[in-house]
């Protein structure tokens, strides 16, 4: 099995299972494998794992990737090779043979000629060990490991361990029968062709780890109900309430065209906090994302911008024909074109929400991602116009409320309305975060289909 163990060395290292297959790298969500460094570009590289070969690509990052810090394109990784994304440090293990005259890591288990056959493993009655139920790795006594020498204790076969000790994302691939504790790669030392517990000297013995792969995925339709519910995991009410003043703020301030920047800042910030839903749901995160900052509003608010253009354009065009009698659009055509713009625009959202680019609403990426999920995408379009409408027409009717609570003198009726607004406010955010999660399940249900990112 190929894996990188994530900044070896260090109390932060944890450890990657690398599939066969396409594996991409990068700082975007959308990868299989999300790394959260900023000199991590959003699609850094690809390791393709096929057989008992691997190549590393790198996808035209910024900081580059390095292979034994030589900087490269296209290589094959043997085991033992450092790689460096950007400033990321990693190291490859894999448990295939190495090429000949390639580099050998002792960390893998190896056979000696003459060497006894161990026995069938068998549990081991220790109180750490039964803690391995609580964990995603089950490991085996690997049947070509060296004989060992005990030091304090007979060396036993071992059916069920931990993580290491210092890396609790790792799992333990060594095990010291004295200290009764497993270890990653990085924490034992080498003695001749054995691995030594750096605490007590004990050889340890090798074992296997069979990591446990997830249960099938839930498609679209299976998840698609979770959506009406996780507004309120977590800390999410709070977030609900948080971000429904934060709104409601930024819109009050850009009501006057004297403040121009403001309303276009308050678009940006939405876009901004629609994008962080369907982030952290193509992320597999079960809970509300905080709120995101507001660093990049008037970029957000460009790609919205362009989002509507995009969808919108001609109904707009022949309306302001029909207006000023330059040509009699008919209203048929009207309705069709506006029709075809709703349909077009959850999924051109999606697509430069996810890619974080303008350019992704293009045709080109949008058409084909719609044919290719159809069923699916048509639930998701119900969820997202049927919001919009329902936004709107409550936004009309609170008004109307307000409307009328300004102009009356009874205080508890003034209060009242006051409450209706701030309720509508708060389910209005509510209904908006239902339909990006919709979108998020949309597309990490589906990114193999879609294949935006090289899946």
């Amino acid at each position: 099995m190929a894996r990188l163990v994530i900044q070896p060395g260090s109390p932060a290292a944890w450890e990657i299972a690398l599939k066969p297959g396409t594996n991409s790298l990068g700082r975007n969500p959308a990868n299989d494998f999300k790394l959260d460094d900023p000199s991590v570009s959003s699609a850094h590289c690809q390791i393709v794992v096929d057989n008992d070969h691997a190549v590393l690509k790198d996808l035209g990052s910024t900081n580059g990737t390095f292979l034994n810090r030589a900087p490269v394109k296209e290589a094959v990784l043997q085991a033992g090779h450092t790689i460096h994304l950007g400033g990321l440090e990693m190291m490859f293990y894999s448990d295939a043979p190495a090429a000949a005259g390639s580099a050998q890591v002792a960390a893998a288990p190896r056979a000696i000629p003459g060497a006894p056959t161990l026995p069938p493993p068998r549990a081991v009655g220790s109180p750490r060990l039964a803690r391995a139920a609580a964990t995603d790795a089950t490991v085996v006594l690997d049947p070509n490991s060296p004989p060992q020498v005990p030091v304090a204790a007979p060396a036993l076969p071992i059916v069920g361990s931990g993580p290491c000790k210092h890396h609790p994302k790792i799992p333990g691939r060594y095990f010291c029968s004295h200290c009764q504790l497993c270890f990653c790669e990085v924490c034992v030392t080498t003695r001749g062709h054995q691995k030594a517990c750096r605490h007590c000297g004990t050889e340890c013995v090798p074992v296997q780890v069979q990591l446990h792969r997830p249960a099938a995925a839930k498609g679209f339709f299976a998840r698609f109900p979770s959506a009406f519910t996780y507004p309120f995991r977590g800390t999410g009410l709070l977030v609900l309430i948080v971000s429904t003043f934060v709104l409601a703020a930024m819109d009050y301030l850009g009501g006057s065209w004297f403040f121009l920047l403001w309303k276009i800042a308050a678009y940006g910030y939405l876009f901004s906090f629609m994008q962080n839903i369907i982030h952290a749901t193509a992320n597999e995160e079960e809970e509300m994302p905080e709120l995101p900052g507001f660093d990049d509003v008037f970029g957000g608010a460009f790609r919205l911008a362009v989002v509507v253009v995009s969808c919108f354009t001609l109904p707009v065009v022949f309306s302001v024909l029909k207006i000023f009698e330059v040509y009699d659009a008919p209203y048929a055509l009207l309705i069709t074109t506006t029709a075809l713009g709703c349909l077009y625009f959850p999924m051109a959202f999606l697509a430069v929400a996810m890619k974080d680019s303008a350019l992704a609403a293009n045709p080109l990426v949008v058409m084909p991602a719609i044919f290719k999920v159809f069923p699916g995408y048509l639930v998701t379009l119900l969820v997202v116009i049927g919001v919009f409408a329902l936004r709107q027409f409550g936004d009309v009717a609170a008004y109307f409320v307000g409307s009328q609570g300004y102009a009356t003198k009874d205080m508890s009726t003034l209060f009242l309305t006051f409450a209706v607004r701030a309720v509508w406010s708060l389910f209005s955010v509510y209904l908006l975060t239902v339909s990006m999660r919709t979108l998020g399940l949309l597309y990490v249900t589906n990114k193999q289909k879609f294949g935006w990112f090289g899946h």
